[in-house]
C-alpha cells in the first residue's frame, strides 16, 4: 500500500525529531521556508507553548520530511510577528550579489545588491531536512554551525 504524501499548509506546526531523544519545533511559513523556534522538549509541547517561543532561525528547506510524516504536524497557528519578519539572504558575489528577501504577502523577491548590503547575512540556501535536524541541535546546545555561510 503506498502511502500519500501530506501536504504541508502555511502556518503548520511541526515536531522535530532530535538526535538525543528530545524534540524541537518547527512552523511552516510558506511554500519553501520554515522558522525553527529555541525550544526542546522529552515530550510534546502544547501547540501555543510552542508559538510563543523565542525564534531559533529561519531557512529556505526542502520540505520532505514534513511530506513523507517524519516531522508530524502538531496543530496551525499563526506564528509570532518575529517569526514573519522579513527574512534577507544573500547569493552570488563581488559585482553579482544578489538579496533575497522573502516576506509571507509576497514569496521572494530577488535584488541586486552591494557587497556592502549583504554583510552579515546568511546565504540563501535550500536545506535539506536532515541537515536541518543537525543545525537546529547545534543552535539548542549553543553551538555554531558549520555549514552556515555568512556574508
Amino acid at each position: 500500500m503506498t502511502r500519500r504524501a501530506i501536504k504541508p499548509k502555511t502556518w503548520d506546526v511541526v515536531e522535530v525529531p532530535l538526535e538525543n531523544g528530545k524534540v524541537g519545533y518547527g512552523h511552516v511559513l510558506g511554500s519553501v521556508v520554515v522558522g525553527f523556534y529555541a525550544l526542546e522538549s522529552d515530550q510534546r509541547v502544547a501547540l501555543d507553548e510552542v508559538v510563543t517561543s523565542a525564534v531559533a532561525f529561519r531557512v529556505p528547506c526542502m520540505m520532505d520530511a514534513i511530506k513523507e510524516g517524519r516531522w508530524p504536524i502538531i496543530g496551525n497557528a499563526a506564528p509570532p510577528a518575529s517569526m514573519i519578519e522579513p527574512l534577507r539572504l544573500w547569493r552570488g558575489g563581488g559585482a553579482y550579489a544578489e538579496i533575497s528577501e522573502w516576506r509571507p504577502e509576497t514569496g521572494t523577491v530577488d535584488r541586486p545588491a552591494s557587497a556592502q548590503e549583504i554583510v552579515g547575512l546568511e546565504k540563501a540556501t535550500i536545506w535539506d531536512s536532515r541537515w536541518l535536524v543537525q543545525r537546529l541541535a547545534l543552535f539548542l546546545r549553543g553551538e555554531p554551525c558549520p555549514w552556515v555561510e555568512v556574508a
